[in-house]
């Protein structure tokens, strides 16, 4: 397996900053993302520890029976409390496996530890005498690892070499090893599928959010797009107003693609952080707008209601009171017809009197 080097800066080991009682967690799996644990009968009141992100934490058993199958689940309930995703095997076993691919180490813990640790990490705690050179710290960890191990130091990194492997070291000592931006070894941050799926989905929403916002232009002018809408008021020219456009697009709400498919967790709140830092740009985005509509719709009904004046005031002007006008003409059709009926009376009277004759 080829594995990461640590940079130290110095040939002498104690000058990486290394000292008295720190703990180098030594490990050579080829997959430092996961672990299988096996417990074995008695081990059901036994402890071992768990290193997340090198930081140690104290598995202790607790169970009532001695039975393996009753440590397992007794194991599992508290390492998944840490976060890690834990998984049946066979009978007695337990597959466990981080969220977001980093390395996890597990480590037995001598006499109190549990009973099968082919799969454990070394926990060497270094002495006085451990840290002076290469050679020292070799010479302690051959007899920590079991097996005859060799130190590499020159300016630019450290290699710890045991059974043909190259070995980890990791813990609460690694930042001194400056190697707390390094990847660990093998697998570890091998994808998890289901992280790439929400990522790629959640790239596919960043896409429509910048279409959409592209579509959103009316007659040549889209406020989405940073484009400013003139409203005037009046014929004049003289009142109006400037209502701003905005870029709601992806790069004006600062919302960028899925930072390395979510592997991390880290990356994943990144973009949390974002979406939420988003929604809060939408908002003030949507509370100016509406400002401004309310404005444009308070002005456009003062228009409307002034038109209304104006024709009405127009109409008594130029327009006849068609009740009025009725009745003058109801008169002279009265006063005609009293005319039509006079003459007509005086004719008849005339030629009543020409027939004396």
């Amino acid at each position: 397996s080829n594995y990461d080097k640590y940079s130290i800066t110095s040939n002498d080991v104690s000058k990486a900053g290394l000292a008295a009682d720190d703990v180098l967690i030594v490990d050579s799996r080829d997959d430092l993302s996961e672990f299988t644990l096996t417990f074995g009968t008695g081990d059901a009141t036994k402890k071992f520890n768990v290193y997340i992100d090198g930081v140690a934490h104290e598995v202790e058993l607790e169970a009532t029976s001695t039975a393996a199958a009753t440590a397992a689940a007794d194991a599992k309930t508290k390492l998944q409390s840490l976060g890690l995703v834990v998984e049946d095997g066979a009978a007695g076993e337990l597959k466990v496996r981080s969220k977001d691919g980093s390395a996890i180490y597990w480590v037995n813990d001598g006499a109190d530890g549990i009973g099968t640790a082919t799969t454990a990490a070394k926990s060497v705690t270094l002495a006085a005498g451990d840290i002076a050179n290469s050679a020292t710290l070799a010479a302690k960890l051959t007899t920590s690892l079991g097996t005859t191990a060799t130190v590499s130091v020159n300016a630019d990194q450290i290699t710890i070499m045991a059974n043909g492997k190259e070995f980890v070291v990791a813990g609460e000592v690694a930042d001194k090893l400056n190697m707390a931006d390094s990847r660990k070894a093998g697998n570890a941050n091998a994808p998890v599928e289901q992280r790439i799926s929400y990522a790629e989905q959640f790239n596919r929403i960043l896409t429509q959010i910048d279409e959409l916002a592209q579509d959103s232009g009316y007659k040549g002018v889209n406020l989405l797009q940073e484009n400013d809408l003139k409203v005037v008021f009046n014929e004049y020219r003289t009142s109006d107003l400037i209502v701003e456009g905005k870029d709601a697009s992806t790069k004006g709400l600062l919302l960028s693609e899925a930072i390395g498919d979510w592997q991390k967790d880290a990356d994943l709140e990144t973009s949390m952080q974002q979406v939420e830092n988003a929604i809060s740009t939408l908002r003030t985005m949507a509370s100016e707008f509406g400002t401004n509509y309310s404005i444009i719709q308070s002005r456009e009904d003062f228009t409307e209601n002034l038109v209304n004046v104006l024709e009405e005031g127009s109409d008594k002007l130029v327009l006849a009171d068609m009740n009025e006008e009725s009745a003058n003409m109801l008169a002279l059709q009265t006063r005609q017809q009293l005319a039509i009926n006079s003459l007509s009376l005086a004719s008849q009277a005339a030629q009543a009197v020409l027939k004396l004759f």
